[in-house]
Formats: C-alpha cells, structure tokens, sequence
C-alpha cells in the first residue's frame, strides 16, 4: 500500500521526494507509488540532478534522477513501463541520459527497454544509448546492425555526424557484448588507444583500455600499443599536477591488467 505521509511531507516537493528516495533505497515497495508519480510527473520536466560537495559539506539533495534509480533493479517490473514511456516521449537530455544510466546499471535486466533505447540510439543519443545497449547484452540483438553500421561507415551518410572517441567506444563495446563477435569492436578500440603508444593519454583511453581487457584473447591486436605505453618513461596522462600522477597510475594498472587478460602469463599471443 502506498506510504501515508503527514500533511507537512506531502505540502513540500523536497521532504517529500526525500522521503521517497530514502524508502525506495530502503527496500520498501510502499514507496512505488510515489516514485512512479515523480516520474510521470514533475520529474519528466525538473528531475532531481546529481550534485557534488566537498566532504565538509553537508546539504539536502537528492541524489540524480540516474542515481536515484540505478539500485532499484529489483523493481523494473513496476519501474520499467514508467521508464519506457518516458523515454519515447521526452526530448530533455536532463531527462533521457540519467534514464539511461539507470538502465546502464541494470543491465540485462532492462531488456524490456530495448525499442526505446534503440530509438535513442537513431536519433543521434548515442553515447548513453550505446552505454546502454552494451550493458544490456545479447537481449539487444535487433540492434546489431545498426551498431555495425554506425563503425563500419562513420558519418558517412547524409546528415550523419561523425562519432566521438568516447561514442565510438562505447557503441564498440556494445557490439561485442551484444554478439561476441570482436573485430570490429578490437579495431575500433585498438585505433582509440593507439596514441598512448606515444604517451598521449586522454579519459576515453583508460575506458577502452578496460575494455579491451574485458575482451581478453581475441584483443591481441592491442599487445603492441600497450607494452609500448608501458616501456615510456613519461607519465600517461591529460592533466597536470597530482592529477597527473593518478591518471598515470590508473592507465598503466589499466594497460597491465589488459595485457594478463589478452596473453595470460605462460601463453603466446595469435600472430596477426
């Protein structure tokens, strides 16, 4: 049954969104009904943003719409209807991408959500689509050529606007994880990561890297790059400064981890 709030609750939009969030985290399906109000409602058009403060801070916000929603895949039945509706409606990034960073964290278990993240995908959205669909796995098969296309003829088509580095990693990923088939997906990520031979080192690298490791043996095109990043003698980063000496520990811990999972210690990798 849904929760029965005191008149001070239900009078102020933000006690009464906290109250949701806290009961929804809470595991208590009381709380349904009042977050599928919420994203039905108010949420379509003003949804909660994710905010960041420092650890000596300590403020009333609610988390972001995505991050709201992102541990609640237990409750994709109720939600998901609600979820689809809203993403085949709204044309409001602050809408649609925290959506589809909750599905993101779902995974398979947002399948159901396919057609509407498709759409998204066509229509141009495509680093959260992608993002996506790549979570979601081999339930987003309809989608395969599609994504094949989008790599295969990069901003070739009339209107087409060519993909960006952290979209064409994603939708590379997304492939594989949707039909295990790794060729193109190992060379667009091999291209990606390809100046950190060079010590040119960039956010989306590091994501690729990753992912490549997650692709393991059939990535050994990517051997080369990343023992040549590792044997430079210069940091492997964006920014100056400490940043510098964290973003160059993360891409070489990456990079190391990468290069276990493509050649286990004791085998040799495929000749190319």
């Amino acid at each position: 049954m849904p929760v029965d709030l005191p008149p001070r609750v239900t009078a102020s939009p933000l006690i009464g969104d906290l109250a949701v969030w806290g009961l929804s985290w809470a595991g208590d399906r009381r709380a349904q009904a009042g977050l599928l109000d919420r994203l039905t409602g108010r949420w379509t058009t003003w949804p909660p943003n994710a905010v960041h403060h420092d650890e000596s801070s300590y403020t009333i916000d609610l988390p972001g719409l995505g991050e709201l929603l992102a541990p609640l895949d237990g409750w994709s039945g109720a939600l998901l209807p609600a979820i689809r509706d809203v993403l085949s409606q709204t044309w409001l990034s602050q809408v649609r991408l925290p959506l589809m960073r909750a599905l993101a964290e779902w995974g398979p278990t947002a399948a159901p959500a396919v057609p509407e993240v498709t759409e998204l995908l066509r229509a141009g959205v495509r680093l959260g689509a992608a993002t996506a669909l790549g979570a979601i796995g081999p339930d987003a098969a309809p989608v395969t050529d599609h994504l094949r296309d989008l790599l295969r003829h990069d901003g070739e088509g009339p209107g087409e606007q060519p993909l960006q580095d952290d979209e064409r990693v994603e939708v590379a990923w997304a492939l594989w994880r949707i039909t295990g088939d790794e060729r193109d997906a190992v060379r667009v990520l091999t291209r990606v990561v390809a100046p950190l031979a060079e010590g040119r080192a960039l956010a989306v690298m590091r994501t690729a890297t990753r992912y490549l490791a997650g692709i393991g043996p059939p990535a050994a095109e990517a051997i080369p790059v990343l023992r040549a990043a590792l044997a430079l003698d210069r940091w492997l980063a964006q920014h100056g400064g400490w940043r510098a000496f964290d973003e160059d520990r993360r891409q070489r811990d990456l990079a190391r981890n990468a290069l276990r999972r493509i050649a286990p210690p004791g085998t040799r990798p495929p000749r190319g």
